[in-house]
């Protein structure tokens, strides 16, 4: 089961985990990263959200897209990666890369708005970190490559 939960960024919350049982902990070079307490896919950041409430279509367009069955939208791929950076402060994360086909649809749509706006979704689920529990965030492809992501292995059942 999934929820649309709308705070600063517009998320689909998971009501489990993506995998069960994940460590608590995680190594990886060196450090030892914390499995996260809850666990979502970011729809839109605050940045972006914060763009388009004022349209007036913009909360339909949302509830319309995302609101239902929603569990059957996405598949989490067996694709893991550990990324970091050091702006504002040095934080690891290692993620999981999720097939989205109606959030690329959406990001190609909101593109069409602001000529800023990542026309590039990069849906994904954080599972553990290191340095900030809330993790790294990642709004486009192009973010991704920046964070220098190093593809690892993550076993489960």
């Amino acid at each position: 089961m999934t929820r649309l939960i709308y705070k600063e960024n517009i998320i689909l919350q998971l009501d489990t985990e993506p995998f069960v049982p994940l460590p608590e902990q995680l190594q990886v070079n060196g450090k030892l990263l914390k499995k996260k307490s809850e666990f979502h896919i970011t729809i839109l950041n605050s940045k972006w959200n914060k763009f388009f409430q004022d349209y007036a279509w913009f909360s339909k367009e949302i509830a319309t897209r995302f609101g239902a069955n929603t569990k059957k939208m996405f598949s989490i791929l067996d694709e893991y990666y550990h990324i970091q950076t050091t702006t504002p402060s040095l934080r690891e994360s290692v993620i999981s890369l999720v097939e989205f086909p109606m959030m690329k649809e959406f990001y190609t749509y909101l593109a069409d708005y602001h000529q800023e706006m990542p026309a590039d979704a990069f849906p994904h689920i954080t599972l553990y970190t290191w340095g900030d529990p809330k993790g790294i965030g990642i709004v486009s492809v192009e973010k991704f490559h920046s964070l220098q992501p190093q593809s690892i292995r993550l076993e489960h059942d």
